[in-house]
């Protein structure tokens, strides 16, 4: 059987492959320490998923604990934790997927009837070995795992070699319980109760679970490399989706001058004296100028003339790279959901980059210069190029047009992106501004959102506050 690697494209790819619905999803983790990262993660989390190489250090920890244990025999309805022991070469991605989804709140989040759902359905009822049997036997699970075993950032292992890496799940169970689930272990280890309100990332989790054996590395006089993954559900109506996006996006890719106009002609172009592309193109803003809603205001620095932009946003749920814009299928497959966006824009600052020949991120890069809307679930939007994107500053309609205006489609724009940069799982991607373009001042309230079918979607709704920023910058002439 082949690897699953521990990337969330990858084991995301699988999971929903089996059965696992698709509201339920792995994500990178990039701390298990840093209190602000660590403040943006969604809640609940249900799982960790890690991968950790076999030190000296970490295999003396397990064997002193082992010694102790007699082999699982548990088995049937009252079993806390579904455990399944290793006896598949190079099958512990596929088995570390099986420990976190098994367990705990996602246990109740596979489709009925699926084959996970099956599988799972027979495997509850089996004892240590003849579970172990039946998955090892089992031709959907070959399948499933064969079909994305090529993906992800490492080559797949060949007949003979071992992974030196453990994947190793940590599962809120529905007891209550952190269960620590490993296929080469003599069966589940209960970690120890989490209250109420304590997830699998949470301070206590982290310390019972995946700090523990950091701990025992560095106690040894070294780091434990390691890579994890989250698993949780994203509830599109929770204000902390889009703080979870901006946390785990690596850019936000803007493209320019992307909407026409019938009446007036190129309005948006004509306006800030700009030629029509033959071509898309795009320039970046980064992740922090991110403002998830009910964060404050959009902050003005000093001297600058601030423009609004609405646009449509994508988020991006899998790897794009190299896409032919032929593909559409594969360039819509890839948006995991949209939201509602404000690009905001230093106007003077830009301008002045322009005239003199030089690069603006500054125009686009400060803190609080992307008002996003929440989190917009890719069935509310049947066809993003027939949406209405509106914005009003102090109740005035400013913006009021079209997505099917778009000078350069979707998947052009994608395939263009990812033809020169790959995109990746939550990366942000704005579509353009139609007509309307202007300037707010200190004190204006801009509020944005957009229509399917004349309805309005309340989730992409945005209303935000210009606010004086404050600090030591002010604008400034070259």
């Amino acid at each position: 059987m082949g690897e699953a690697k521990n990337n969330p494209e990858v084991m995301n790819d699988l999971a929903h492959r089996l059965g696992v619905t698709k509201e339920l999803s792995f994500y990178d983790v990039y701390s298990l320490y840093d209190s602000d990262m660590l403040a943006m993660v969604p809640r609940p989390v249900f799982a960790l998923l890690t991968t950790i190489p076999m030190t000296e250090a970490w295999k003396q920890d397990r064997d002193a604990e082992d010694t102790g244990l007699e082999w699982y025999k548990g088995a049937g309805p009252g079993e806390p934790a579904i455990w399944f022991r290793q006896t598949i070469i190079h099958g512990c991605g596929l088995i570390g997927l099986l420990h976190c989804v098994s367990n705990g709140v996602p246990s109740k989040m596979i489709v009925p009837g699926s084959e996970l759902a099956n599988f799972l359905e027979k495997a509850a009822a089996l004892g240590m070995e003849e579970r172990a049997r039946l998955l090892s036997e089992s031709e959907s699970m070959y399948q499933a795992s064969e079909a994305v075993a090529q993906k992800g950032d490492t080559e797949a292992l060949k007949p003979g070699e071992d992974s030196i890496n453990h994947f190793v799940a940590l599962v809120k169970g529905l007891d209550g319980h952190l269960w620590e689930l490993e296929g080469s272990r003599r069966g589940p280890l209960d970690r120890g109760s989490l209250e109420e309100n304590e997830d699998a990332f949470s301070e206590r989790a982290l310390e019972l679970g995946i700090r523990r054996l950091v701990d025992i590395q560095r106690k040894a006089g070294g780091d434990l490399p390691f890579s994890s993954l989250w698993l949780l559900a994203i509830d599109p109506s929770v204000n902390d989706c889009m703080a979870f996006i901006k946390a785990n996006a690596r850019k936000v890719v803007c493209i320019g001058r992307n909407y026409a106009y019938i009446s007036p002609p190129s309005a948006h172009l004509t306006k800030l004296n700009n030629a029509r592309p033959k071509k898309p193109f795009f320039f970046l803003k980064p992740p922090s100028s991110i403002l998830p809603p009910a964060s404050g205001p959009v902050l003005r620095p000093a001297g600058v003339n601030l423009h609004y932009e609405v646009e449509l946003a994508l988020v991006v749920g899998k790897t794009l790279r190299d896409l032919d814009e032929k593909d559409e299928k594969r360039a819509m497959d890839a948006i995991e959901g949209y939201a509602v966006s404000i690009d905001m824009t230093a106007r003077n600052a830009q301008d002045e980059a322009k005239t003199k020949g030089l690069p603006w991120s500054i125009a686009k890069g400060f803190d609080t210069f992307l008002p996003v809307s929440n989190y917009i679930p890719k069935g509310k939007i049947r066809d993003p190029h027939d949406v209405e994107l509106w914005l009003s500053v102090n109740g005035e309609t400013r913006q009021k047009d079209t997505t099917g205006l778009m000078l350069f489609r979707i998947p052009r724009v994608l395939a263009e992106i990812s033809q020169c940069m790959t995109l990746e799982q939550g990366d942000v991607v704005l579509t353009g501004t139609p007509k309307g373009v202007g300037s707010v001042a200190v004190g204006d309230v801009m509020t944005a959102g957009l229509r399917v079918d004349g309805e309005e979607v309340e989730e992409g709704r945005i209303e935000v506050e210009v606010k004086e920023k404050g600090g030591l910058y002010e604008y400034q002439e070259t």
